[in-house]
């Protein structure tokens, strides 16, 4: 261990004490984020999907008004406060729309699956996503990723394969 901590720091021009602190910051942000996922899988069982989308966009729209302070007049010195063309305001619209059609779906999955199974299928990066397609798709893959695919596919068939439907409560 000592040998690879010697060589990374030659190769390397930062430590592990600087790096040791953004990787604090990020397991604190994760646990977070999954205490808030299991929070909002509490809520969903008492409040509606829609009415729990449609107010936490309504507060984070909010916050962000007042951050960003979008009808500030255009009048000052800097040229950085100039107003939206009639095309970039339904380019929003459109990202928009879009954004909430999925952070819909994504309630309904949490209502579906539960937050374990969530969690463990939204941490997914976009990166990891799409790397396994190019690999099963057009077959320039080392067999390394290819082991990565094969993985990341039983994972995902397994967490999909061990649902637990309690028949009886059904009947």
């Amino acid at each position: 261990m000592d040998d690879y901590l010697n060589q990374s720091n030659r190769n390397m021009s930062f430590s592990f004490n600087a790096v040791a602190q953004f990787l604090f910051i990020l397991l604190v942000a994760k646990f977070f984020k999954s205490f808030g996922i299991y929070i909002c899988y509490d809520l969903l069982k008492q409040i509606h999907i829609v009415q729990l989308l449609f107010f936490c966009l309504l507060i984070a729209s909010l916050v962000y008004f007042v951050l960003q302070r979008p009808l500030a007049s255009s009048n000052s010195s800097s040229s950085s406060n100039k107003t939206l063309s009639r095309y970039q305001y339904l380019k929003i619209v459109k990202y928009s729309v879009i954004q909430t059609f999925i952070k819909l779906l994504w309630l309904f999955g949490l209502t579906q699956c539960g937050p374990f199974r969530t969690t463990l299928i939204y941490e997914q990066s976009e990166f990891v996503i799409l790397c396994a397609l190019k690999a099963i798709f057009l077959s320039q893959s080392n067999p390394t990723r290819s082991r990565g695919v094969i993985l990341l596919l039983t994972g995902t068939l397994i967490l999909l394969a061990f649902d637990y439907d309690d028949i009886r409560a059904k009947v």
